[in-house]
């Protein structure tokens, strides 16, 4: 008995030691070295960690020579014992290359590659793919539409009412939900066989989803996880709410880019792996680390309104679905992964609404941004290209065209001192014109004689777009 209790007493010394080699390394200036920088992070200690500083992540092949604890990797000096138990399962996904929920890059989402596009901005569901011989429908959920159930049943709104009426395939039922303000990948089921083995994939966490999300602030570092519990709140059961006695939620993220509205307010675009579904995990996590998700009414009410002003629904797209195929005839079970990118409406208000500030644009910014690995900003990159198809030629000419309208936005802000307000409607008026060349156009041969106070020239402007789409309807 004693033995055992000697035993039972160095694991636990062991796990605290390891707990407090983790707080070392959350707090400001701790986990230092002569040979090693301070290894900070920003947000709640002991939920963020910061793992990636520079490069686009790490195989750990090479890490069983460890200094002081610690591995150097391509993204930095990686904490050894954040791969054993309690955290390996948090850390080595931001990290190895190799693992199965590691985040995939711009070869997935590359158009070229075969990533799927949505027509009509994304306001009507659409079939990704039709796998009959599987019993399986990879169905496109606009955002504002419900996945299954609304209290009337209507058709308009509901996701897998539309398939039943729409599809004919009275027998689908969806094997897991996206909420209403979600857009992205759902994966239907016709036939009970292959819903039970999707969500049997969904309860041994074995299915991979990610997410892109625009938040509020900086998010720095530029890559972390994040493990609270999520439980239903006996006030309002549909919010959730983090409770140490709810279910085990685990979320990662990675910075993908850095934007700046008009206005001054900054945001963070960022992909996000999940590795439970619960209500409202991504929403309710990334609201807790202080950079809630862009237009979330139930989280960050209070800037709603302002959200409005650069997107007009929940900034939160379901990106990226791997998981393993119901089996054939024959038994066979095949890996199947889809790619759906950016609807039309969020593509807008990044390129269009929102200017990518990156560093090393001769800008000093305060605070400096934290630096973002190579593979995550050609990913952004990829996402931020039109809806062309690989090898048009008018591909490259939109993408100036897009660029050639932020330039000389910027150069209109700073040619009539315009204050963080009127920026704003100035932008709200730019985008009265449908197309990137009619914009760069207004803004080129907009002339006012004299001198003019900002609030003149924000009415005068707003009375030359008005004529412009007067003209072109004419």
């Amino acid at each position: 008995e004693e033995h055992v209790d000697e035993e039972a007493e160095a694991q636990k010394e062991k796990n605290e030691s390891r707990a407090d080699a983790l707080m070392r390394l959350l707090k400001p200036g701790g986990a230092e070295t002569k040979d090693r920088p301070s290894q900070s992070a920003e947000g709640e200690a002991g939920q963020l960690l910061d793992m990636i500083r520079n490069g686009a992540g790490a195989s750990l092949k090479d890490c069983d020579a460890a200094v002081d604890g610690y591995c150097e990797t391509s993204a930095g000096a990686f904490p050894m014992s954040l791969l054993e138990d309690p955290w390996e399962s948090l850390g080595r996904p931001l990290v190895d290359f190799a693992h199965r929920k590691a985040f995939v890059g711009c070869e997935v989402f590359a158009k070229s590659r075969g990533a799927l596009s949505v027509s009509d901005s994304g306001q009507r569901p659409q079939v990704l793919v039709d796998l009959p011989e599987r019993g399986l429908m990879i169905m496109f959920k606009p955002s504002g539409w419900a996945t299954c159930s609304t209290p009337h049943w209507e058709e308009k709104g509901n996701l897998i009412r539309y398939v039943w009426k729409n599809l004919k395939a009275p027998t689908a039922a969806p094997c897991h939900r996206l909420d209403k303000g979600t857009s992205g990948i759902v994966v239907c089921a016709t036939n009970k066989h292959s819903s039970k083995h999707i969500c049997q994939q969904i309860c041994e966490k074995t299915i991979v989803k990610q997410y892109l999300a625009l938040c509020h602030g900086r998010i720095a570092p530029a890559a972390g996880a994040f493990s609270g519990p999520l439980a239903l709140s006996a006030t309002d059961k549909p919010l959730g709410t983090c409770y140490r006695e709810g279910r085990e939620a685990v979320t990662r993220y990675r910075a993908l880019g850095y934007f700046a509205s008009p206005g001054g307010s900054h945001y963070t675009l960022v992909q996000v792996q999940i590795d439970h579904g619960r209500q409202h995990q991504i929403r309710l996590h990334m609201a807790s680390l202080g950079h809630p998700l862009v237009h979330d009414a139930k989280y960050n009410g209070s800037k709603v309104r302002e959200d409005s002003e650069i997107c007009s629904r929940l900034f939160l797209h379901a990106c990226f679905l791997r998981c393993m195929l119901p089996p054939d005839e024959d038994g066979k079970e095949d890996p199947f992964s889809v790619a759906c990118r950016l609807p039309g409406e969020l593509k807008h208000c990044l390129t269009q609404v929102l200017t990518q500030v990156n560093r090393g644009d001769g800008q000093t910014l305060d605070p400096p941004l934290p630096p973002v690995p190579a593979e995550a900003r050609r990913l952004c990159e990829c996402l931020l290209e039109p809806e062309h198809a690989s090898g048009d030629p008018g591909a490259a000419d939109a993408r100036r065209a897009s660029r050639l309208v932020v330039r000389r936005r910027e150069d209109f802000f700073h040619r009539f001192d315009f204050s963080a307000s009127q920026k704003v409607e100035v932008t709200q008026i730019l985008n009265r014109l449908p197309a990137s060349e009619e914009r760069s156009d207004a803004l080129k041969k907009f002339r006012v004689l004299g001198h003019r106070s900002p609030d003149f020239i924000v009415g005068r402007f707003s009375k030359y777009v008005d004529g412009l789409l007067r003209w072109k309807s004419a």
